[in-house]
């Protein structure tokens, strides 16, 4: 699309430059100068219109990504294993595959440093705070794992 709209605006500087000769006297010149100026002001909306597009077309894109934004609460869901420090790590299973980077883990009212959780695949470990014995009635409020899936 672009050879062809430079294509064309070569074709109109070439006709201003042969209108520009033709015109000999200074009031004609005057003339082609409000012409000039008018064909400006046209390419200047038609470029407006452009970034409009694009502005429509990046719009779509992120109401596109926050449609497939998610939230899932965890407190009695999760289960359990130990790390090479003999820790508790809290395994959490995500409904949905998260994109990478896109993941956000609040335990309680705190959220976590992505160095404290890992994720695998669609499987989040934490390494937290909380036990087995503490899950019991989710008073500490559990985990909040918001993401954008990948479906």
């Amino acid at each position: 699309m672009y050879t062809a709209v430079n294509k064309f605006l070569k074709e109109i500087m070439r006709l201003i430059k042969k209108i520009w000769l033709m015109c000999g006297e200074e009031i004609n010149h005057n003339n082609l100068v409000v012409i000039l100026t008018a064909l400006a002001i046209f390419a200047g909306f038609w470029q407006i219109n452009t970034i409009q597009v694009k502005i429509d077309t990046l719009q779509s894109s992120i109401k596109d990504i926050y449609s497939h934004y998610n939230r899932e609460t965890f407190c009695k869901e999760i289960s359990f294993e130990k790390n090479s420090r003999g820790e508790n790590v809290e395994v959490m299973k995500l409904k949905h595959q998260p994109v990478e980077n896109s993941v956000a883990v609040w335990e309680g009212a705190m959220s976590l440093a992505p160095i404290y959780f890992n994720i695998i695949g669609d499987t989040i470990k934490v390494e937290g705070n909380i036990g087995p014995d503490t899950i019991g009635d989710c008073g500490w409020g559990g985990y909040v794992v918001t993401y954008v899936s990948l479906d």
